[in-house]
């Protein structure tokens, strides 16, 4: 659909506020006061968002109270010219199939931002204008950086990263995460968008895997807040340890900043997320627009479970079909309010800086996976190009055309216009006679003169042979995802009695039998290699396999392999669902005098812990009133680690300072106040320190003088004969 846009500029004037209107049909302005006092606001919000355990009714008391609270927004803003401009634009683009797109800047008015624009509503209508996807309302940031659809083929890559710090209400984190792979499964079998799931939720994490490959969207889940003191949203991540930390969108917008293929961040709140009146993701959306992601989507409430799953699976569906970001929210929206919910529709917020919505231009050529081959079609004559093929053929040799017939299987991608790896290709041969022998390449086949096998996508060179036939030498490129028919028949060489060529006899046609494989797998995304080559992931539905035995492992991560043969039979699927067993080792925790001891950020005992965990990373973190232990620990996989604590030790520690680079300061005046835990011990650098076992924090700090670094936080456990150093730098007026 095109839209026509109508941008909504507000600012400050006092009293109250001025709306300027930018619109292709006319312009207009008018001045306006908020028609609702903070506690009205705080009101409505708490009603409309506290959590929600089922589908209302239509209608409902909430419906209502959406729909006053909407009335009064627009006839507040949308007053005499200004109404007038609306209509004005509404009524030219109905006839020519158009939509009006409601931009509002609020650039100037943070403030404002804590308002559910969503929910505008015109009483007159009875119509919510983002609940249609002809009047879109957008939070727009007008920036000087151009941008333009990028060109994709599917997949859409998608990178999760769930956030759940102990120390924050908790999360179910792999509920979340089945939830969303629930949300997304048909889209995952039809080649639509592809999930990768961040094994870790900090910083660290995110780069290293933004490195690996190219990703469109950032989908996070987790929880939300407002740095009043730095004027920013913040997303609460994880350290090593499980604990929560918050990031800035400033400093997670410019890690993503880098990255041109990424397109699109999705913020989903989580319970608690939003306690009062304040948007837990507004200034973090904003900030992530400014660093130069096209379009944000936060969830300014919590959502249920099913609307949750309705938004995923709509917008990336609508997303994925190459719809702009604002269109495929508005068909998610209705899809919601289709379920008979009838406020949650309103819990997206679009931030946007792309004029037209469109953030992908998606390649449409894209056929099912899973469609079987069609029946098999009698060639048309031959063209030009196959007759230069048969030049100097023996008479008698029939040429059949090569027909395709595509499927896709799945694949990663790489970048916008190139796949990471190229995907399956697949070539049935049908040659007569069937005892031929077939080579690829050079090399010989498998499947001799019928069958199927695998290849990779590009140019590949055949050559027939049979004893008393005419070789056969051809070539044919293979596409992405392709099945190519190879069918022919090789021409008997002449025999020399009496000059007479008998007639080559017909060839019975060999009809290849297929079936089908599903895979399955609890942990599912397991690795699946079938005839030790890799297909993709788990679960999967992998069509058009020669009826007989094969050969499965399922690999992932931290598990023990599973393997089975299985026999594949003409005309049905094979079902399979392996159950991977996790590697265990044990880990054994002594605490002295006492301490609460948290595993992976659950707390699990006190004083003493003995359990088999997984075989991998563990998070171990001890607390003992003010002293606390951390340490990441690699579990191996049938063995035991034992970690003994105790607090009631001492270390020494020598804490010294240093000249900072270009920084002429004397050795006689290198010295700093030495601080330990906030507190400070009244000495100064150059000194020993004896601390007991277990976590601090150390700093040096100098009335007029920048300390590298700030301050260490250090986990000591025994004596250290490396000093601590900490450098001084004289500031400068």
């Amino acid at each position: 659909m095109y839209y026509r846009d109508l941008d909504l500029i507000i600012e400050r004037i006092t009293p109250g506020y001025k709306v300027r209107v930018i619109s292709p049909a006319m312009q207009a302005s008018h001045t306006f006061a908020i028609p609702f006092s903070k506690i009205e606001l705080e009101n409505f919000l708490l009603k409309i968002g506290r959590p929600r355990r089922g589908v209302r009714r239509m209608d409902s008391p909430e419906m209502q109270a959406a729909k006053q609270f909407g009335a009064r927004l627009f006839d507040a803003v949308f007053d005499h010219d200004v109404r007038d401009c609306l209509r004005s634009n509404m009524d030219e683009a109905k006839p020519k199939s158009e939509g009006v797109r409601l931009r509002l800047h609020l650039d100037a008015v943070p403030e404002l931002a804590e308002i559910p624009w969503e929910y505008l509503y015109y009483s007159k209508l009875n119509r919510f204008f983002s609940l249609s996807v002809e009047t879109p309302i957008i939070r727009y940031l007008d920036l000087p950086e151009r941008i333009q659809a990028l060109r994709v083929t599917p997949p859409v890559q998608i990178l999760v990263m769930i956030s759940s710090p102990f120390n924050y209400p908790p999360l179910n984190v792999e509920g979340e995460w089945e939830k969303l792979n629930e949300a997304l499964h048909d889209l995952e079998k039809r080649d639509l968008v592809t999930l990768t799931r961040l094994g870790k939720a900090n910083l660290a994490a995110l780069q290293k895997q933004l490195r690996r490959g190219d990703y469109h969207i950032f989908h996070f889940i987790g929880h939300g807040g407002f740095d009043r003191q730095a004027q920013d949203g913040v997303l609460i991540l994880e350290d090593d340890f499980g604990r929560g930390y918050p990031v800035s969108g400033q400093n997670l917008g410019a890690l993503l900043h880098d990255e041109p293929t990424l397109r699109l961040a999705l913020l989903n709140a989580c319970e608690g997320a939003r306690g009062g009146i304040e948007d837990p993701f507004s200034g973090t959306a904003q900030s992530l627009v400014q660093q130069g992601v096209p379009a944000v989507i936060a969830m300014q409430f919590e959502v249920t479970d099913k609307t949750a799953i309705t938004l995923a699976h709509e917008f990336y569906t609508a997303l994925a079909e190459g719809l702009p970001v604002d269109t495929a929210l508005g068909e998610a929206r209705k899809a919601i309010f289709a379920q008979g919910n009838d406020i949650e529709w309103g819990t997206p917020v679009l931030y946007m800086r792309a004029p037209d919505g469109k953030i992908f231009d998606i390649e449409q050529t894209r056929r099912q996976k899973t469609a079987p081959l069609p029946p098999r079609l009698e060639p048309p004559p031959p063209s030009r190009k196959w007759k230069k093929l048969t030049i100097g053929l023996a008479a008698g040799m029939v040429m059949g055309l090569t027909s395709y017939f595509v499927w896709k299987f799945a694949q990663q991608s790489k970048n916008a216009e190139v796949s990471q790896q190229p995907a399956a290709a697949y070539v049935s041969f049908e040659i007569n006679p069937p005892t031929a022998e077939v080579r690829i390449d050079g090399e010989m086949v498998q499947a001799r003169g019928f069958g199927i096998i695998e290849l990779s996508s590009g140019r590949h060179e055949l050559a027939l042979s049979q004893e008393g036939y005419e070789a056969v030498a051809d070539s044919f490129q293979l596409a992405p995802g392709e099945t190519l028919i190879v069918n022919r028949t090789l021409a008997k060489l002449p025999q020399n009695t009496a000059g007479i060529i008998e007639p080559e006899p017909e060839s019975p046609v060999v009809e290849i039998a297929t079936g089908a494989l599903s895979i399955t797998s609890d942990p599912s995304r397991a690795e699946i290699w079938l005839q030790n080559k890799k297909r993709g992931l788990t679960p999967k539905i992998i069509p058009e396999l020669p009826a007989g035995r094969y050969e499965i492992f399922l690999k992932k991560a931290g598990h023990q392999n599973y393997k089975i043969t299985v026999a594949i039979e003409a005309g049905q699927t094979a079902e399979i669902v392996g159950e991977l067993q996790p590697l265990m080792g044990r880990l054994q925790v002594l605490v002295k005098p006492y301490g609460d001891i948290y595993v992976d950020g659950q707390r699990k005992s006190k004083n003493v812990f003995e359990e088999n965990l997984a075989a991998g990373m563990h998070k171990i973190y001890i607390v003992c009133e003010r002293k606390e232990w951390e340490e990441a620990i690699d579990l191996d996989p049938n063995q035991t680690h034992t970690l003994e604590v105790d607090f009631d030790q001492t270390v020494r520690v020598n804490v010294i300072a240093i000249a900072g680079e270009s920084s002429n300061i004397e050795l006689s005046d290198l010295w700093g106040t030495i601080y330990v835990d906030g507190q400070s011990q009244e000495v100064e650098t150059p000194h020993p320190l004896t601390l007991h076992v277990g976590l601090h924090v150390i700093e040096v700090r100098r009335e007029g003088f920048a300390v590298e670094p700030a301050s260490m936080r250090i986990n000591l456990k025994e004596d250290r004969k490396k000093p601590l150093e900490f450098k001084l730098v004289k500031k400068t007026n």
